[in-house]
């Protein structure tokens, strides 16, 4: 419902504005600004999702768990730090040095360089992992590459739209929106995972 209300704000403030029928639109109400209230709610989201699965980790010790509050670690350094946005264009020009690549191709490729760093951590603990956990990090992951999905690709095609149009304005809202539901559907999930799982049982030693 948060999620809901802040983008109806950016929407509403964001046409107004387009339509001249008025001069501000403060950064601190728009979801497509670095540490606007929407964006403070997904470092928050962050967050709390390492702390979860370091919890559920350290209760099912179940390695891939720790993977994941790895790559949601560098998600939250990357989000917070505007890394990929920031070293996006050097990056490009290293891979690209003739500049024939689309526009945003140095920030998806930095996004997936990122998320190689977590990828040996993942298949360790994807292959101990039982079944069990196998069916309950799925969904999870599922919901982590929808929020990559709007936060690179759909990035990638707003930034192919011109300036200021109303579908650079539809793909803005799709992109950090979509982000912001996805986040909250992985806190809502990963909650319901911590409840469920049991402590491990604390055996004392014989006397």
């Amino acid at each position: 419902m948060i999620d809901a209300l802040l983008v109806a704000v950016h929407a509403v403030l964001g046409a107004l504005f387009v339509a001249g029928a008025s001069d501000a639109f403060p950064d601190i109400l728009r979801i497509d600004r670095d540490w606007s209230l929407g964006e403070i709610a997904n470092y928050l989201k962050w967050i709390a999702l390492i702390g979860m699965c370091i919890a559920i980790f350290t209760r099912q010790n179940a390695v891939i768990f720790l993977a994941v509050a790895i790559m949601c670690a560098v998600a939250l350094f990357d989000d917070s730090l505007q890394l990929h946005e920031r070293f996006s264009a050097p990056f490009s020009g290293l891979i690209d040095p003739a500049g024939r690549l689309p526009g945003g191709t140095g920030e998806l490729t930095f996004l997936a360089m990122e998320e190689m760093l977590v990828a040996v951590p993942f298949l360790y603990g994807w292959i101990h992992a039982p079944r069990s956990v196998h069916r309950q990090i799925i969904p999870l992951l599922g919901l982590f590459f929808a929020a990559f999905v709007c936060a690179g690709v759909v990035d990638f095609l707003h930034v192919k739209a011109a300036p200021q149009s109303v579908l650079s304005g539809m793909l803005g809202m799709l992109e950090d929106g979509g982000e912001m539901v996805f986040l909250s559907l992985m806190v809502s999930y990963t909650a319901g995972l911590l409840d469920k799982a049991a402590p491990k049982a604390f055996v004392a030693d014989p006397a």
